[in-house]
Formats: structure tokens, C-alpha cells, sequence
């Protein structure tokens, strides 16, 4: 709300109503701006429960809870039904501060206090979502719940072992040669996402901190689930991931890096400017963004060529100085691997959007997702037709080893993360 404040929001506002529009808008002080707030939300809880009151008889559940960087732990409480028009309905009830001990017991307490302040009858929740954290399944058996947990996440655990990059401190956080060049382009600090772009500096970093928990968990997981040859595979092919993220995040932060690489396109591709694709970097606690930043880059395989091309030559020396040592070019055999990788991982993206829908019922098509993914895994020639394209490179036959390599680490992941789950919470 401090926006309300700022000169220049003052001075836009001033020139869209005064000078263009011809009216005069007095902007409301943040006290004020903050009590109608209060007030629209206290107006949309009574509308929300004046629908549940008229709508919703037997529910489900999805319970969240999560840790900020501040420290400062939250739990969200999200209630779902289908109407009297067999219209599926969901609404977050509450996003709370939770302080304390995160045990079975806090945790259901917590859980029963917000249904009954909804007037919401816990015989009738007939199933809570929930994620695989041991204190939250305690939480699920003392409310005598059905429960079950949360398949998109789960399928999110098993890819991230091949895309989601290393953490800070396993990795060193090492700075790129590029950064300072980059950083004489502006004297804006440019976010990694465009998404990121409004944020402020303090929000930029609570996500970094939920996104390094994501990465903990990650790695948490293939610790405790794959042999060390496996992982030795996976951590190769992470690598890799990451020197193309690496590129990503280069024309992400670099304006005259991008409108190079999107007039390359436009000269020698025949694409239309508002055609043009730009890299997007990807974020560890987003399902498939990272699946999507691979796919962008390999649709830009050609033009990004191009670019590195063109620092080789006197005009691109000249346009982007010494960028030619400092900028890695992916190898042949590295483009390979994101290809087999994005073969591999291609149902797993349609899977999570698949689970993710929000207006049909998603559980009865757990199991058929499930025995589909698992079908793909086993393929022993599922990269056959890509290392036939690719020809006779010496590359070809150690780059397809090791990715089925890493297919069998990932059947490994999903036998782990589901053959329980198959067996006894969806039967």
C-alpha cells in the first residue's frame, strides 16, 4: 500500500486523470486504503459462507503448511465440493500465521478450529490432500480423515531429480563470468523471472527461501531413494540442466543479449516480431517450469547457434565484448541429453496439468496417469528414433547410456513414490 505514497504513482495518476482525462482523483491515504480492505474482505467471507451454508454438504480438504524466510511458519486450509448443479467448487479458507511445534497434534487442532469457525462439520470431510511430511499424515489419522497424498507434488519430487537445480551451499552459488557485463547494461538489478520483475527486494527474497526448501527436499529425497551409480547419473544430468539455465538466465538478465538473439530470428529465420521467443528461466517450486524452460531453449537451438556464431565474428566482438570467453556454449552431446531428457519427461508434464484441473474431478484419473507414466518409464528404446537422428556422433552411444540411466533411476523414484500409493490410497 506504501505505492499510494510513492511521487511517481502520484504523478502518473495526476497525468491520466488531470491531464489526459480532465478529471480531478484524489488518491485515498493508506489508513483509508487500508480499512476498505479490511472491509471488502470481511464482505467476500460472508459471501463465501453464505455460499458453503447453501451449497456444500459432504467436502474435501487441502492442507498446506510451509515456513518462511523470515521464519515465520503459515497454514492454509483450502475447502472443495461440487454444488447442487453439480458445479465443482473450492475456496481457500484461511492462510494463517502457525506458530510452534508442528506435530500431529498441533497440527489437527489447528486443522478442527478452522472447520468449526466455518461451520464446517468434520463428519463430513470425506478426504484431506495433504503432503507426505510424517507430522502431517499424524494430523490426518487423530481427525479420522480419510487422506492421501498429493500426487502432483509427488510426480514434482521424482522429475526434480533430473531438472530442479543444486542448492546454494551444494553448489558454492558460484557467480557467472558474464554478470558484471550484464550488469553495466542497467542500473536495474533485472529478476531471473519476469514474474518476479514488481517484486520488492524483501519479497524476492522469501521466495528464494521457499524455493531453497523446495530444493532441500529434492535432494533429501534422491538421498534416501537411488544408488550411488544412479546417482552419479542424475547428478551429470543436472549439470547439464544447469549450464543451459545458466544460458536462460544470461538473456533473462540481459536486455541487449535478448534483442540480439530476437533479431536473429526475425533476419535469418523469417520469424514475425511478435512471434519471437525469448528463454525463461525456471523456478524450483513450480511444476514443469523447468520441463518448459528446456523446451523453449530447444526450440531456439537454431537461432541461439546463430548467436554464438555471431560473437565470433568482428561485429559481434565489438557489440559484445570478451562475451564470446565468459558465455558457454552448450555442446552436441548437451543438446542431446535435453532432448532425450525432454522425451522422457514429456507424460510427467501432462500428468501434473492433467491432476492440476480445477474444474473436473481429477482422482479417478490417478490410477490410469500412473500406469501410463510407468509404461514410459520402462521403454528400453525410448531414445532409439533420437540417437538415430542424431547419427554417428561419438557422443551418441555415452550420452544414451547414461540417459537410460537416469530413465532407470527414475523408474526407481516412481516405484518409490507410488507402488505404495497404487496399493493402498486409491483402492
Amino acid at each position: 500500500m506504501v505505492i499510494v505514497e510513492d511521487a511517481g504513482f502520484i504523478a502518473f495518476v495526476e497525468f491520466i486523470t488531470v491531464h489526459l482525462g480532465g478529471v480531478s482523483l484524489t488518491i485515498p491515504k493508506r489508513e483509508k486504503l487500508r480499512q476498505d480492505i479490511i472491509a471488502l474482505a470481511e464482505e467476500y467471507r460472508r459471501r463465501v459462507r453464505k455460499c458453503i451454508a447453501s451449497g456444500c454438504l459432504y467436502y474435501s480438504i487441502t492442507c498446506d503448511i510451509w515456513t518462511a524466510r523470515t521464519a515465520k511458519s503459515y497454514i492454509s486450509l483450502t475447502n472443495h465440493y461440487v454444488d447442487e448443479e453439480f458445479t465443482p467448487k473450492n475456496w481457500t479458507l484461511e492462510v494463517r500465521l502457525f506458530p510452534g511445534i508442528h506435530d500431529g497434534t498441533t497440527i489437527s487442532a489447528m486443522i478442527t478450529r478452522i472447520l468449526e469457525e466455518w461451520s464446517l462439520p468434520k463428519r463430513f470431510c470425506v478426504k484431506l490432500l495433504r503432503d507426505s511430511g510424517a507430522n502431517v499424515v499424524a494430523a490426518s489419522k487423530k481427525l479420522n480423515i480419510e487422506h492421501m497424498a498429493c500426487i502432483a507434488h509427488s510426480l514434482h519430487l521424482v522429475v526434480a531429480g533430473a531438472l530442479i537445480k543444486k542448492s546454494k551451499t551444494a553448489s558454492g552459488n558460484v557467480i557467472p563470468e558474464w554478470a558484471e557485463d550484464v550488469a553495466a547494461e542497467s542500473s536495474t538489478n533485472v529478476a531471473e523471472r519476469e514474474e518476479e520483475a514488481t517484486l520488492s527486494k524483501e519479497d524476492r527474497a522469501e521466495i528464494e527461501g521457499l524455493q531453497e526448501l523446495a530444493i532441500d527436499e529434492v535432494g533429501e529425497f534422491l538421498d534416501s531413494t537411488i544408488a550411488g551409480l544412479h546417482r552419479n547419473e542424475m547428478d551429470s544430468l543436472r549439470t547439464i540442466v544447469q549450464n543451459f539455465r545458466t544460458l536462460a538466465v544470461y538473456f533473462r538478465k540481459s536486455s541487449k543479449g535478448n534483442n540480439r538473439l530476437g533479431a536473429i530470428q526475425i533476419q535469418h529465420f523469417n520469424i514475425k516480431p511478435e512471434n519471437v521467443l525469448s528463454p525463461i528461466v525456471d523456478c524450483p517450486t513450480r511444476w514443469n517450469s523447468c520441463w518448459k524452460m528446456l523446451d523453449q531453449l530447444i526450440a531456439l537451438e537454431a537461432p541461439l547457434m546463430k548467436f554464438f556464431a555471431h560473437l565470433k565474428q568482428p561485429e559481434g566482438r565489438k557489440e559484445f565484448k570478451d562475451m564470446e570467453k565468459k558465455l558457454r556454449r552448450p555442446k552436441p552431446e548437451e543438446w542431446f541429453s535435453i532432448k532425450c531428457l525432454q522425451k522422457l519427461l514429456g507424460p510427467f508434464a501432462t500428468a501434473s496439468d492433467t491432476l492440476g484441473g480445477q474444474t473436473y474431478l481429477t482422482t479417478p484419473l490417478i490410477l490410469p496417469v500412473l500406469s501410463g507414466i510407468r509404461k514410459h518409464l520402462e521403454r528400453v528404446d525410448l531414445f532409439d528414433v533420437l540417437a538415430a537422428e542424431a547419427g554417428d556422433e561419438e557422443f551418441v552411444f555415452d550420452t544414451t547410456f547414461m540417459m537410460n540411466e537416469c530413465r532407470k533411476a527414475m523408474l526407481t523414484l516412481f516405484d518409490k513414490r507410488f507402488r505404495a500409493l497404487e496399493e493402498s490410497e486409491l483402492k
